[in-house]
């Protein structure tokens, strides 16, 4: 539950909410004043206050034993203590269930009444830059929660969810058809392998299609969107629901080679531009400009697609990143691609409710909002998980290659 990482603590939508007075009692220690529900109204990382929507977090500390519900539901539990004799305050967490488990952080605290702040240098880095006293949120490196006490009525926020069955195999649904091609990457040297999905009812004498690259994230391949993302069976039921218009989507391979052992991926923006793009405008009937091509992915596959498109707004006029690393130089990308008159029909950024990359994506937003620039931000239910990209996927597709 480091703040700068994991499902990282307690968010919540700043709504007003009235709040009980007076449950604090001065005659009773720290640890026995805390016991009860606490609510997050404002975050504040690196200077900059979060923008909240969409998502609602309480935090309950019973005897010494934490939990945090995301949303009505439970998303972190661990044990903690409070220790009042140290200068600052600080809170020692060990988590036994959530994202960074059996991992100890150390924050600290101030406790008043009903008020209950908790900052963090970006997780460990507070036991070496702790402050003489606590901060005021000036710190760039600061993270800073805020949270009152509550009572327990708080209702979940309603969040956009695919229908049940939505990634299920349906008799009697056309099916598009789905292949694994190889391709000549004179980027690296070498043949490598695209999945690419045709829409059902392709071909159409004289018609060409728009095409939607898809990425895969870390430890997948060009197929990990059709075996474990049902991507093709997504794509299938929204067309037979006429939801979704008639596309190519192109899944390729992310990583490009071994790097210091392990995989790389720093040379796929070359392949994808110099190779793949090109081999699908030449071998498939799709509209080989920008208008009529978008791209996105999950978690490393987010990244390249932010960072490849948002450097190459010649290319892509559709764009998605689903949990990203949250990359705040993005924000600035965005901004000067932007000013260049480059304008995006769709940017999207989504993000699991309680995966540990929401803070990150929580920032960007942020960064997204300050800077103007038009984007849809989407709070899945999950983690850094399927559940999550599926949904993602349902709900993107569907925004493709429409006329605003």
């Amino acid at each position: 539950m480091s703040i700068g990482s994991a499902a990282n603590l307690l968010f919540i939508t700043s709504a007003a909410i009235a709040l009980p007075q007076g449950l604090g009692d001065s005659g009773k220690t720290d640890m026995e004043n805390c016991q009860g529900t606490w609510l997050i109204v404002a975050i504040q990382r690196g200077g900059r206050s979060l923008p909240l929507d969409g998502i609602k977090m309480t935090v309950t500390f019973k005897d010494d034993k934490l939990t945090q519900m995301v949303n009505g539901r439970a998303a972190l539990q661990g044990s903690f203590i409070l220790d009042a004799k140290n200068t600052p305050k600080h809170l020692d967490l060990y988590e036994s269930a959530g994202p960074d488990k059996s991992r100890p952080t150390m924050m600290i605290y101030a406790l008043d009444g009903d008020s209950l702040k908790i900052a963090s240098y970006r997780g460990e880095q507070i036991l070496t830059k702790r402050p003489a006293g606590f901060p005021n949120g000036a710190d760039k490196e600061l993270e800073m929660l805020e949270l009152k006490r509550i009572g327990l009525s708080q209702s979940p926020v309603a969040q956009s969810l695919a229908p049940a069955g939505f990634d299920k195999p349906r008799d009697q649904v056309e099916k598009g058809r789905i292949a694994s091609v190889d391709y000549d990457s004179n980027s690296l040297g070498t043949k490598r392998k695209v999945v690419v999905y045709a829409p059902p009812g392709h071909p159409q004498k004289n018609r060409k299609y728009p095409v939607f690259y898809l990425l895969h994230g870390g430890g997948g391949n060009e197929k990990t969107w059709q075996t474990s993302g049902a991507a093709d069976t997504i794509l299938d039921n929204l067309y037979a629901n006429k939801k979704l218009m008639p596309m190519f989507v192109v899944m390729p391979f992310g990583f490009t080679g071994p790097k210091n052992g392990q995989l790389g991926n720093g040379d796929f923006d070359t392949d994808l531009l110099n190779d793949i793009i090109p081999f699908v405008d030449a071998h498939y009937p799709v509209l080989a400009d920008r208008e009529h091509r978008a791209i996105a992915g999950y978690s490393m596959g987010a990244d390249q697609s932010l960072r490849i498109a948002l450097k190459n707004l010649d290319k892509f006029a559709y764009i998605g990143g689903f949990s990203s690393d949250g990359d705040t130089m993005k924000g600035d990308v965005t901004a000067d691609a932007l000013r260049a008159n480059r304008p995006v029909r769709l940017l999207w950024l989504s993000c699991g409710d309680t995966d540990g990359l929401l803070m990150a994506n929580l920032g960007l937003h942020a960064i997204w909002n300050e800077k103007r620039i038009d984007h849809v931000w989407h709070i899945g239910v999950g983690g850094h998980e399927w559940q999550v990209w599926k949904n993602d996927l349902y709900q993107f597709s569907q925004r493709l290659f429409r006329e605003k």
